[in-house]
């Protein structure tokens, strides 16, 4: 195959990212979670986590779960800002 999109971070990614219909989410150890088109591997929006990465993102029922190397533990629903009426 061939490389279809590649995306760079200013820290290190530690845990593998979540897949769900169009979106990538990525949480990184710059305390974010960075929310990317599937297709394209453009940011589509990022959240602060007040943070670092402790578990991967996993999406269910259109929510994002996670938690974070300090003991929080979150559930994030909604569309994210840039793009009207596209799914989670």
């Amino acid at each position: 195959g061939a490389l279809s999109w590649e995306v760079s971070f200013e820290n290190w990614m530690q845990v593998p990212p979540a897949v769900c219909d169009t979106l990538v989410y990525a949480s990184c150890d710059d305390m974010r979670l960075h929310v990317l088109s599937l297709n394209s591997g453009e940011e589509v929006c990022s959240l602060e986590l007040e943070g670092y990465s402790g578990t991967q993102p996993v999406v269910a029922g259109g929510v994002v779960f996670l938690g974070t190397a300090g003991g929080d533990f979150m559930a994030l629903e909604g569309t994210p800002p840039g793009i009207p009426g596209e799914p989670r």
